[in-house]
Protein backbone atom coordinates (compact mmCIF):
# COMPACT_ATOMS: atom_id res chain seq x y z
CA UNK A 1 0.00 0.00 0.00
CA UNK A 2 1.15 3.46 -0.96
CA UNK A 3 0.27 6.64 1.45
CA UNK A 4 1.39 9.51 0.66
CA UNK A 5 1.42 12.49 3.54
CA UNK A 6 -1.77 13.89 2.47
CA UNK A 7 -3.38 10.47 2.69
CA UNK A 8 -2.97 10.30 6.41
CA UNK A 9 -5.67 9.55 8.84
CA UNK A 10 -7.33 12.34 10.39
CA UNK A 11 -9.55 12.69 13.47
CA UNK A 12 -12.42 14.05 10.99
CA UNK A 13 -12.06 10.81 9.17
CA UNK A 14 -14.56 9.06 11.92
CA UNK A 15 -18.34 10.37 11.42
CA UNK A 16 -19.67 8.91 14.36
CA UNK A 17 -20.29 6.07 16.41
CA UNK A 18 -21.22 3.13 14.15
CA UNK A 19 -22.46 0.14 16.88
CA UNK A 20 -22.06 0.32 20.64
CA UNK A 21 -22.46 -2.67 22.20
CA UNK A 22 -24.12 -3.70 25.66
CA UNK A 23 -23.80 -6.75 27.65
CA UNK A 24 -27.89 -8.09 28.74
CA UNK A 25 -29.02 -10.71 30.89
CA UNK A 26 -31.77 -11.11 28.21
CA UNK A 27 -31.94 -10.45 24.58
CA UNK A 28 -35.43 -10.40 23.66
CA UNK A 29 -36.46 -8.28 27.06
CA UNK A 30 -33.43 -6.06 26.15
CA UNK A 31 -34.20 -5.61 22.22
CA UNK A 32 -37.60 -5.43 22.62
CA UNK A 33 -36.71 -2.25 25.49
CA UNK A 34 -34.61 -0.59 23.20
CA UNK A 35 -36.89 -1.22 20.42
CA UNK A 36 -39.68 0.86 21.88
CA UNK A 37 -37.23 3.87 23.84
CA UNK A 38 -35.16 4.49 20.39
CA UNK A 39 -37.83 3.40 17.67
CA UNK A 40 -34.94 0.85 16.23
CA UNK A 41 -35.62 -1.92 14.15
CA UNK A 42 -34.67 -5.52 14.58
CA UNK A 43 -31.60 -5.85 11.74
CA UNK A 44 -29.30 -8.77 13.02
CA UNK A 45 -28.94 -11.94 15.03
CA UNK A 46 -26.01 -14.29 16.12
CA UNK A 47 -26.31 -17.04 17.38
CA UNK A 48 -24.17 -20.35 18.92
CA UNK A 49 -25.18 -24.25 19.59
CA UNK A 50 -28.91 -22.75 18.35
CA UNK A 51 -28.79 -20.29 20.97
CA UNK A 52 -29.23 -16.33 20.43
CA UNK A 53 -26.63 -15.17 22.38
CA UNK A 54 -27.24 -11.24 20.31
CA UNK A 55 -28.52 -9.12 18.17
CA UNK A 56 -28.14 -5.28 16.42
CA UNK A 57 -30.79 -2.90 16.55
CA UNK A 58 -30.65 -0.07 14.02
CA UNK A 59 -31.93 3.50 13.48
CA UNK A 60 -33.35 5.32 10.84
CA UNK A 61 -31.51 5.85 7.62
CA UNK A 62 -28.69 3.68 9.53
CA UNK A 63 -27.50 6.37 12.02
CA UNK A 64 -26.10 4.50 14.16
CA UNK A 65 -26.88 0.58 15.36
CA UNK A 66 -26.97 -0.76 18.93
CA UNK A 67 -25.63 -4.39 19.91
CA UNK A 68 -26.65 -6.56 22.61
CA UNK A 69 -24.35 -9.70 23.44
CA UNK A 70 -25.70 -12.35 26.37
CA UNK A 71 -23.87 -11.22 29.04
CA UNK A 72 -23.61 -15.01 30.24
CA UNK A 73 -21.42 -15.44 26.96
CA UNK A 74 -19.27 -12.64 26.71
CA UNK A 75 -15.86 -12.78 28.67
CA UNK A 76 -14.94 -11.38 32.15
CA UNK A 77 -17.11 -9.49 34.27
CA UNK A 78 -19.34 -7.81 31.14
CA UNK A 79 -21.81 -5.84 34.00
CA UNK A 80 -22.74 -2.08 33.10
CA UNK A 81 -24.97 -1.68 35.72
CA UNK A 82 -25.21 1.55 37.15
CA UNK A 83 -23.45 3.15 34.46
CA UNK A 84 -23.89 5.01 31.44
CA UNK A 85 -21.97 4.00 28.46
CA UNK A 86 -24.25 5.25 25.89
CA UNK A 87 -25.31 8.87 26.27
CA UNK A 88 -27.00 9.99 23.10
CA UNK A 89 -26.69 13.78 21.69
CA UNK A 90 -29.82 15.27 21.35
CA UNK A 91 -29.89 19.00 19.75
CA UNK A 92 -31.99 21.54 22.66
CA UNK A 93 -33.83 21.06 25.73
CA UNK A 94 -37.15 20.33 23.82
CA UNK A 95 -36.34 17.54 22.48
CA UNK A 96 -34.95 16.53 25.93
CA UNK A 97 -38.45 16.94 27.12
CA UNK A 98 -40.41 14.66 24.59
CA UNK A 99 -37.54 12.27 25.73
CA UNK A 100 -38.75 12.26 29.07
CA UNK A 101 -42.43 12.32 28.36
CA UNK A 102 -41.79 9.50 25.96
CA UNK A 103 -39.70 7.24 28.72
CA UNK A 104 -42.91 8.19 30.87
CA UNK A 105 -45.10 6.89 28.77
CA UNK A 106 -42.91 3.57 28.27
CA UNK A 107 -43.90 3.33 31.81
CA UNK A 108 -39.86 2.99 32.10
CA UNK A 109 -39.42 6.37 34.86
CA UNK A 110 -36.95 8.76 34.02
CA UNK A 111 -34.90 11.36 35.41
CA UNK A 112 -33.37 14.28 34.56
CA UNK A 113 -30.59 16.81 35.42
CA UNK A 114 -27.38 18.81 35.04
CA UNK A 115 -23.99 18.45 34.85
CA UNK A 116 -21.05 20.97 34.11
CA UNK A 117 -20.74 19.32 30.63
CA UNK A 118 -25.02 18.55 29.53
CA UNK A 119 -28.28 18.98 30.82
CA UNK A 120 -29.99 15.06 30.34
CA UNK A 121 -32.67 12.63 30.91
CA UNK A 122 -31.28 8.91 31.71
CA UNK A 123 -33.40 5.65 31.79
CA UNK A 124 -32.86 2.47 32.84
CA UNK A 125 -32.76 -0.17 31.18
CA UNK A 126 -33.97 -4.15 32.39
CA UNK A 127 -30.77 -4.83 33.25
CA UNK A 128 -29.98 -1.44 35.29
CA UNK A 129 -27.91 0.21 32.46
CA UNK A 130 -28.65 3.50 32.12
CA UNK A 131 -28.84 5.62 28.87
CA UNK A 132 -28.40 9.07 29.14
CA UNK A 133 -30.10 11.60 26.51
CA UNK A 134 -27.76 15.13 26.47
CA UNK A 135 -27.68 18.59 25.48
CA UNK A 136 -23.98 19.40 25.57
CA UNK A 137 -23.20 22.88 27.41
CA UNK A 138 -19.63 22.70 27.13
CA UNK A 139 -17.92 22.12 23.45
CA UNK A 140 -15.22 19.72 23.77
CA UNK A 141 -11.87 21.26 21.83
CA UNK A 142 -10.81 22.63 25.67
CA UNK A 143 -9.41 20.31 28.54
CA UNK A 144 -11.68 20.44 31.58
CA UNK A 145 -11.23 17.95 34.20
CA UNK A 146 -14.59 17.34 37.25
CA UNK A 147 -13.86 15.86 40.85
CA UNK A 148 -16.52 14.97 43.30
CA UNK A 149 -15.91 15.68 46.47
CA UNK A 150 -16.80 12.96 49.35
CA UNK A 151 -19.79 14.84 50.02
CA UNK A 152 -20.71 14.71 45.99
CA UNK A 153 -20.02 18.17 45.63
CA UNK A 154 -18.49 18.73 42.09
CA UNK A 155 -14.83 20.71 41.10
CA UNK A 156 -13.33 21.40 38.10
CA UNK A 157 -10.12 21.49 36.96
CA UNK A 158 -8.18 22.87 33.88
CA UNK A 159 -5.12 20.64 34.14
CA UNK A 160 -5.11 17.12 32.71
CA UNK A 161 -4.01 14.47 36.18
CA UNK A 162 -2.94 11.70 33.60
CA UNK A 163 -0.38 12.14 31.37
CA UNK A 164 -1.72 10.56 28.25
Amino acid sequence: MDIRPGDAFRADDVRGVAVAMLPVSDIARSAAFYRDLLGLAYRREFSRGGVVTGCALSAPEDRYALALRLRDTTPGKADLRDEHPLIMRVPDSAVLDRVFAHAEALGVAPTRGEHPDAAWVEVRDPDGICIRFAVPSRPWHSFVGLHHEDDGTPVLYDKPRLDV
